[in-house]
C-alpha cells in the first residue's frame, strides 16, 4: 500500500470517528455507558487533566497534518501517525465526556460537551477537506482553505482551555454572565428617570422618521410607579452578585461531591436566566404609556421568580455541610441572614408597587 493509500485510509478513519463521536457525546446524559463502568469512579481532577492535556495533543496533530497535506506539496507519509494520533484522541475526548456524571453536575457536563463538539465539528470538516483532495482527480483546495479550517480547530482549542474545573465554576461563570444584563436593565430605568435638561430624549430619535411613535412623556402617575420600580432592580442587582460571592464562591469548590448538591446548584442556572429575564420584563413595562394591567402581571412573575429563587437557596445554604463550611470561612454577616434580609427588603418594594397599581385600578 502507497503513502498515498495510508493516508487516505487514515483520514477516513479520522472523519468517520469525529462524525461517530459528536452524537455519542451528544446523548451524555450523565450515567455512565456499560463500556466505562471501570472507570466510573474517576476523579474529577483527574478527568478534567485527562480532557485539556487531549486538546493539547489535538491542537498538535492538527499543526501537523495541516503542513504536511498542504495541498500545493502534500508529504502523505508524515501524515500518517499525526492523523492515526487525532483519530485515538478523538475517541478519548469523547470518553472523557462520557464519564461526567450527574453527580459531577449537569451544567459541567453541558460545558464539556460544548468544548468537545465544538472542537470535533471543525476537525471532521477538515480531515474531509484532506480526504477529498487526496481522492479526487479535480484541482485541490487551496493552501489558505486548508490552514482557515485548521484555525478554526486551534481556536475552538483555545476557547476550550477555559472549560471549568468544577459544577461550581461552570454555574459561577453563567451567573456573573447574566449581571451584565441586569445592570443594563438598571440604567435603562435610570435613564428613564433622569430627563435630559434640553429636553431630548434618546429614546425617540429618529422613531417619527420610520413612522414609528416615539414614548411619550411620562405622567406624575407613572413617574411614581418608575421610582417604585427602582429599588426593586437594585436589589435585584445586589442579589444577583451575592449569589456569585456567597453561593458561588471559590471555598465551595473544596466540598466533597455529593450526589444530592450539584443538581440544586444546576436549578441555579434556570433561576439566574429567569431573574435576569423578569427584570428586563419589568423594566419594559415603564415605558409611557404604561399598561397598569402588563406591569402587575409582570411584577406577579417577577415575585414568582425571586420566591423560588429564595426557597433555592434556603435549600443550599441550610445543608449542614454548606452550613459548616461558612461559618468556618466567614466572619461576615451570615449568607442565609444576608439572604432573608435581602428577599424581605424586595417583598417590601413590590407589595408598595403592587398596592399602588390596585390603588389606581
Amino acid at each position: 500500500m502507497s503513502d498515498l493509500q495510508k493516508s487516505i485510509v487514515s483520514l477516513t478513519l479520522l472523519a468517520t470517528s469525529c462524525d461517530a463521536a459528536i452524537p455519542a457525546i451528544e446523548a451524555s446524559d450523565g450515567t455512565v455507558d456499560d463500556e466505562l463502568r471501570d472507570l466510573d469512579h474517576a476523579d474529577l481532577n483527574a478527568i478534567h487533566r485527562d480532557f485539556l492535556s487531549l486538546l493539547s495533543l489535538i491542537y498538535t496533530s492538527t499543526t501537523k497534518i495541516a503542513l504536511c497535506l498542504k495541498p500545493s506539496k502534500p508529504v502523505y507519509s508524515a501524515s500518517i501517525a499525526p492523523l492515526n494520533d487525532l483519530t485515538k484522541n478523538v475517541g478519548n475526548l469523547s470518553q472523557n465526556v462520557r464519564l461526567i456524571t450527574a453527580k459531577h453536575g449537569m451544567t459541567l457536563l453541558k460545558e464539556y460537551k460544548s468544548v468537545a463538539t465544538g472542537v470535533i465539528g471543525p476537525l471532521a470538516q477538515l480531515a474531509k477537506a484532506l480526504l477529498q483532495n487526496a481522492t479526487s482527480s479535480g484541482p485541490p483546495t487551496s493552501d489558505e482553505s486548508i490552514v482557515r479550517r485548521a484555525a478554526e480547530v486551534h481556536h475552538a482549542i483555545d476557547k476550550g482551555r477555559g472549560l471549568s474545573a468544577s459544577n461550581h465554576v461552570a454555574i459561577r461563570s453563567i451567573w456573573k454572565m447574566d449581571q451584565a444584563s441586569l445592570g443594563d436593565a438598571m440604567n435603562e430605568l435610570n435613564e428613564m428617570s433622569t430627563p435630559d435638561p434640553n429636553g431630548y430624549s434618546d429614546f425617540d430619535d429618529g422613531w417619527d422618521e420610520l413612522g414609528i411613535e416615539p414614548s411619550k412623556e411620562m405622567t406624575l402617575t407613572e413617574l411614581e410607579r418608575l421610582k417604585l420600580m427602582q429599588p426593586i432592580v437594585k436589589l435585584s442587582v445586589l442579589l444577583h452578585k451575592n449569589v456569585t460571592k456567597r453561593v458561588l464562591s471559590a471555598p465551595f469548590e473544596t466540598l466533597p461531591v455529593q450526589d444530592h448538591f450539584n443538581p440544586l446548584l444546576d436549578k441555579l442556572v434556570e433561576d439566574s436566566t429567569m431573574l435576569s429575564a423578569a427584570v428586563d420584563e419589568l423594566v419594559s413595562t415603564a415605558y409611557a404609556p404604561q399598561d397598569p394591567i402588563e406591569l402587575s402581571e409582570s411584577l406577579r412573575r417577577f415575585t414568582d421568580v425571586t420566591e423560588t429563587l429564595s426557597a433555592r437557596l434556603s435549600s443550599i445554604l441550610l445543608s449542614p455541610t454548606v452550613e459548616n463550611l461558612l461559618k468556618s470561612i466567614s466572619k461576615e454577616t451570615p449568607a442565609q441572614k444576608w439572604f432573608d434580609t435581602c428577599f424581605n427588603q424586595l417583598d417590601k418594594s413590590t407589595e408598595q408597587l403592587s398596592k399602588l397599581l390596585s390603588d389606581i385600578h
